[in-house]
């Protein structure tokens, strides 16, 4: 079936199961086990090719009366004229923007049925809802712990940094992180201050220093819990529904009126209640690297 637009996308709004027609199935290899699966629409989140912090969901995809385990979801994109396919890092390495109009943007579902004749046929996607769950609270927490560790490190600076985060604190989030991994109920986010973050103003060295480096583990944590314990945060992800090629944003209101708006694809944990906790560990890996430990309690 002809594919007309990137892949519509219900994740964002938290969704976990959809109805879809199957537009495309492709095998890899002549003696592949797996092909993949391209619907019109999903309600599942893939590996993001460009920032692949966050693992792609689990779940199944039913059609005929019969159940496939999905075993992994990627990014694809197509070139409209020449129906070229790309996965994943083949996507970055050809450098193809996601507003490229030569390219639709697919979300692909890998199974391991690859003599089912599916083009055409009706499916129910349906995503662990447990594990998504799961790896949204590690992603928002993994927001919250930014937000918390630039405002708690904004005395550092010894001079203004042009790059303000969401809640307009010098960003040591950005200017210094160099691995995010999102895991179940657990972020993990290594981060590197060398020599340009230094000329740009920030006292590593301060940072480092044994009773400082606690201290702004304590404060971190403490932000976070008068943020979470106050019973009025207002988080949302908009649009719900929109297309894989298209921008999404994390948006949290804060307890003071301030308002955090961050693009982000991944998904997140919508529904924090007061009782709700994120704790937060610093570990020093070197005098320049450091690590941040986020994990998410009920």
């Amino acid at each position: 079936m002809p594919i007309t637009s990137s892949t519509k996308i219900t994740f964002p709004g938290n969704a976990t199961s959809g109805i879809s027609k199957i537009l495309l199935t492709k095998k890899l290899s002549a003696d592949a086990s797996t092909i993949l699966v391209i619907t019109e629409s999903t309600p599942f989140h893939p590996l993001d090719h460009s920032w692949p912090d966050q693992p792609a969901d689990k779940g199944t995809i039913t059609t005929n009366g019969k159940t496939l385990v999905v075993q992994q979801c990627l990014n694809a994109a197509l070139n409209k004229q020449t129906e070229e396919l790309l996965l994943d890092q083949e996507i970055r390495n050809r450098k193809i923007r996601r507003d490229d109009p030569n390219w639709f943007f697919l979300v692909a579902h890998f199974i391991a049925d690859p003599n089912l004749d599916l083009i055409g046929q009706e499916a129910n996607l349906a995503v662990d809802v447990d594990y998504r769950e799961a790896l949204s609270k590690a992603h928002t927490a993994s927001h919250f712990t930014a937000l918390a560790l630039n405002k708690v490190t904004a005395n550092l600076w010894k001079k203004p940094l042009e790059q303000l985060d969401a809640l307009g604190n010098p960003n040591l989030d950005r200017e210094a992180i160099a691995i995010s991994t999102i895991g179940t109920d657990t972020s993990i986010d290594k981060y590197h201050c060398g020599k340009s973050l230094r000329k740009k103003g920030f006292d590593s060295a301060q940072f480092f220093m044994e009773e400082t480096f606690k201290q702004i583990e304590t404060k971190i944590n403490q932000q976070l819990n008068e943020w979470l314990s106050s019973g009025k945060l207002n988080i949302s992800m908009s649009p719900s529904e929109t297309y894989l090629n298209e921008k999404r944003e994390w948006t949290c209101v804060f307890p003071d009126g301030k308002k955090a708006v961050i693009p982000c694809g991944g998904t997140h944990y919508l529904a924090i209640s007061p009782q709700d906790k994120i704790i937060v560990t610093l570990e020093k890996n070197n005098e320049s690297d450091f690590t941040i430990t986020s994990r998410y309690f009920l």
